[in-house]
């Protein structure tokens, strides 16, 4: 999403995020059983950042924020949304009907519920970083975090979609508590080629774009350092054992293939996915 409204928004009102020093670490996953916990435990490895796992995910609260802010833009609301002094000084004197808190109270409330959920909670427990691991989020929800702590992290992280269904079938996943259920390969294929094709749209040096199947020969010193981080602990690599499922999922049929490749196809094989492949499954 180039220039998204909340940008122009800020940027017709001078809101800049040039003194946020949070810092928060975003790991967006393209859907489910993807490796999303074992780069979550990588990065809170460094002990400098309490990653969240999904947090109260079914509620949709970062989309919701997200989907708020799309009604702002450069255009509205208009200097005469937030009165001036002598409004403020006679009320009963002036046509308020329609009379605004200030640009900068938007976007703190925007903040808001972010800061409580996610920020506070990991500063009272130690941690003077937060961030959160997401199966759900796309790179719009991205832009808008980033938008709200400009000196954020993203890290990417798209397997494989066909073996990740393979993982995923029997699990009964839902994207939000509403729904849909994630019972069959073109539910889940749709639900991945979203994300996974949105994170290929990031052109900030801020994300950085993983995939699952080359995680055991990734530089973990490239990593921290993209995460701002003095280092993770290689040993959660080493121990990636304790993340493997104990039974092995059925081969893939190939109708399921076949669903996948027609929902998911093209944005697979543009990351090098042409069809499964025998893997390790983990969380």
């Amino acid at each position: 999403m180039k220039n998204p409204p909340w940008e122009q928004f800020g940027a017709r009102w001078g809101l800049s995020g040039s003194a946020d020093e949070s810092a928060p670490v975003f790991l967006f996953a393209a859907g489910w059983r993807s490796g999303s916990t074992l780069v979550q435990r990588l990065i809170c490895s460094s002990k400098e950042v309490l990653v969240w796992g999904e947090p109260y995910g079914r509620v949709g609260l970062v989309q919701s924020l997200t989907a708020s802010a799309m009604g702002l833009n450069a255009q509205w609301p208009t200097p005469e949304h937030f009165g001036s002094e002598e409004v403020f000084s006679n009320l009963e004197e002036h046509w308020i009907a329609n009379l605004y808190p200030p640009p900068e109270a938007m976007r703190a409330a925007l903040a808001a519920p972010l800061e409580t959920l996610f920020a506070w909670p990991a500063i009272e427990r130690g941690f003077p970083r937060f961030g959160l691991k997401e199966v759900r989020l796309q790179a719009a929800h991205a832009r808008f975090l980033n938008w709200i702590y400009p000196s954020a992290r993203f890290v990417f992280l798209v397997r494989n979609p066909y073996d990740a269904w393979r993982s995923a079938r029997d699990l009964g996943l839902m994207a939000h508590w509403s729904g849909p259920v994630m019972d069959t390969p073109a539910k889940f294929a749709g639900h991945w080629a979203r994300l996974a094709a949105s994170f290929q749209s990031w052109d900030n040096p801020n994300g950085l774009l993983l995939r699952y199947e080359e995680l055991q020969g990734l530089d973990l010193a490239d990593l921290a350092e993209h995460c701002q981080l003095s280092g993770v602990n290689p040993q959660v690599l080493k121990d990636v054992q304790t993340g493997v499922r104990r039974d092995r999922p059925a081969p893939l049929t190939e109708r399921e293939i076949h669903e996948i490749r027609s929902v998911a196809g093209s944005v697979a094989e543009s990351l090098g996915y042409t069809g499964p492949s025998v893997q390790r499954q983990v969380a």
